[in-house]
C-alpha cells in the first residue's frame, strides 16, 4: 500500500496513478484523470480466480487520508473518482472513515443560509471532525463468506481489511461482492454455453 496522506478507492488495474501534488503544511487531491475509470471496463470486473478470502478480492490499491488533513475538494473528488469510501489512518494504523453520506450529513449540520459560507466551512475542516470512529474490520484470511454475512449483519457500505495491528492493508465494498457476483455468474454462463453446445454435437 503506498503511504500518502491522501486518499482515494480505486479498483485495481483501472486507472492510471495521478501525479500527487506535495505542498507544505495541508495537501491536496490531485484533479483525477479524464481515463481514471473507463464504464463498463471489464477490468473494474476482474477477480482472482478462485476468491475465498477477503486478500482475494479487497482492493489494495488505496491512498488514505490522515485525521488532521483538510478535506478541501474531497466531495468534488469523489464525484471524479466514482468512489464513497475514504479511509483514515494515523501512519499505517486506520483510526476512521470517510463516507459520501459523511459529507452530505456535515452539509446539513452546519447552520448558514449561503450555501457558499456553507461550502466553505466545510471544506476548512479536518478529516477527523467528520470521520466515523466506529469502524467495521476483517483480517485477510477470514472467508468471503464471512465478510458478506458481517456487512449484511452491520448494514455497512464497506469493511476495512486490517492486520491484527490496525495496519490498513485493503478494503471491500458492496460494489466488489458485484464483482464477485459477475465472476461466478458469468462463469455458470459459460458453462451453461458450453453444455449447449456438447449437446448440439453429440
Amino acid at each position: 500500500m503506498t503511504e500518502l496522506n491522501e486518499a482515494i478507492e480505486i479498483e485495481p488495474d483501472a486507472f492510471e496513478p495521478p501525479t500527487l501534488v506535495e505542498k507544505s503544511g495541508t495537501s491536496k487531491l490531485p484533479p483525477p484523470p479524464p481515463s481514471t475509470r473507463q464504464r463498463g471496463s471489464v477490468s473494474d470486473l476482474r477477480v482472482a480466480k478462485n476468491p475465498r478470502f477477503a486478500r482475494d478480492l479487497m482492493t489494495k490499491n488505496i491512498f488514505t487520508i490522515g485525521p488532521d488533513d483538510i478535506i478541501e475538494h474531497l466531495e468534488e473528488h469523489m464525484e471524479g473518482f466514482r468512489f464513497r469510501h475514504l479511509p483514515v489512518v494515523e501512519g499505517h494504523k486506520v483510526v476512521g472513515l470517510i463516507t459520501r453520506s459523511d459529507l452530505l450529513h456535515a452539509s446539513s449540520t452546519f447552520l448558514s443560509d449561503s450555501a457558499r459560507q456553507r461550502n466553505q466551512l466545510i471544506h476548512q475542516q479536518p478529516a477527523k471532525r467528520i470521520m466515523q470512529r466506529e469502524l467495521v474490520t476483517v483480517r485477510p484470511t477470514d472467508t468471503l463468506l464471512d465478510v458478506a454475512f458481517l456487512m449484511w449483519e452491520t448494514r455497512v457500505g464497506c469493511v476495512l481489511v486490517t492486520e491484527d495491528d490496525d495496519t490498513l492493508v485493503g478494503i471491500i465494498t458492496e460494489g466488489d461482492f458485484l464483482r464477485l457476483a459477475y465472476h461466478f455468474l458469468r462463469g455458470k454462463d459459460r458453462e451453461a454455453s458450453s453444455s449447449v453446445r456438447q449437446s448440439a454435437h453429440s
